[in-house]
C-alpha cells in the first residue's frame, strides 16, 4: 500500500496535470476531455509526448523492467523518412526533448495505445476515489470507435457538406486551418508535425481531429483524420488510413466513458 501511494505521489510530481489527471477537472468533465453525448467524452487534443512520458515515469517507479521497456515508443520511425535529413535528429530528440512536450506521441503500436488507455483509466480512478466532491466515481478511457471518431470530428456539422468539420477550413490565402502537407512544408524545423493544440478547435472544442497525425481507432490497423504527409483532400472526416506497425505520422486520442 505504501509503495502504491508513493508511486502516485511520484506521478503527481511528474506532471499529471498536463494530461488533465488533476481532479479539478472532474467537476464538469473527466480529466482532459470535452463532452460528446450522454456519458461519452473525448480528449480535447491528441495524446502528446509529455502525456506518454507520464506513463513511462510511472512504469519506471512502479512496474517491472519488461513493462517499462514495452511502454517506450519506437523512435526509429523517424529514420523511415527518405530524403529529409532534418527528420533523423528527431530519433533522439522528438520523444525526450522538452521542446516537443506537446507534440503528438508517435512511434507507438495499437497495443501500446490500448495499454495507455488502461493505465490512464486506473490512475484517474485512483484519484477519483480520493476526491470527496467528485461528480464521477468511475471512468474508462479507450480508443474511439469509427462512429464516435467521425461524430466528434464533424463538430455538429454534416460531414458530407463540411468534410473537415469546420465551416471555414481555409484561411484568406487558401491555406488549410489544419496540418496537411501544405502547412507541414511551411515549417523549417521541426519538419512537418505541429503541437497538439495548434490551429482552431471545432465547434465541440476539439483540436486537430483533421491533419497533423492520423489517429488510431478501436479497429486495429485503421486510422482516421489524415496527417501532415497528406494533401488536404486526403484528410477529410470520411477518409481513413491503414497501418501495420508504428509510424511517424500515427498517434491517437482517447474517448472516456463515465461508468458510475
Amino acid at each position: 500500500m505504501f509503495m502504491r501511494i508513493f508511486c502516485l505521489f511520484l506521478l503527481l510530481l511528474g506532471g499529471c496535470q498536463r494530461i488533465g489527471i488533476s481532479t479539478k477537472a472532474t467537476k464538469s468533465c473527466p480529466p482532459g476531455t470535452v463532452h460528446l453525448r450522454e456519458n461519452l467524452y473525448i480528449d480535447k487534443a491528441e495524446i502528446a509526448n509529455a502525456h506518454w512520458r507520464e506513463m513511462v515515469f510511472w512504469n519506471a517507479h512502479c512496474a517491472d523492467s519488461i513493462t517499462l521497456q514495452h511502454s517506450l515508443p519506437d523512435t526509429t520511425v523517424w529514420d523511415e523518412v527518405i530524403g529529409k535529413p532534418d527528420y533523423r535528429s528527431l530519433v533522439e530528440l522528438y520523444f525526450r526533448h522538452p521542446m516537443f512536450n506537446f507534440y503528438p506521441v508517435v512511434g507507438i503500436s495499437y497495443q501500446q495505445a490500448v495499454t495507455f488507455c488502461q493505465w490512464r483509466s486506473d490512475r484517474v480512478n485512483e484519484l477519483l476515489a480520493r476526491k470527496k466532491d467528485r461528480r464521477f466515481k468511475k471512468v474508462r478511457y479507450r480508443l474511439p470507435t469509427l462512429e464516435e471518431w467521425e461524430f466528434a470530428a464533424a463538430g455538429g456539422l454534416e460531414s458530407h457538406e463540411n468534410p473537415y468539420g469546420l465551416k471555414n477550413p481555409f484561411d484568406k490565402k487558401g491555406r488549410p486551418l489544419f496540418v496537411d502537407s501544405t502547412n507541414a512544408n511551411r515549417l523549417k524545423w521541426p519538419p512537418g508535425i505541429w503541437e497538439v493544440k495548434a490551429f482552431v478547435p471545432n465547434a465541440y472544442g476539439i483540436y486537430q481531429m483533421i491533419g497533423n497525425v492520423s489517429e488510431m481507432i478501436d479497429m486495429e490497423g485503421v486510422a482516421k483524420g489524415g496527417n501532415f504527409t497528406l494533401p488536404a483532400d486526403s484528410c477529410t472526416i470520411l477518409n481513413q488510413q491503414t497501418y501495420t506497425r508504428p509510424q511517424f505520422w500515427l498517434g491517437f486520442r482517447c474517448v472516456c466513458e463515465v461508468l458510475e
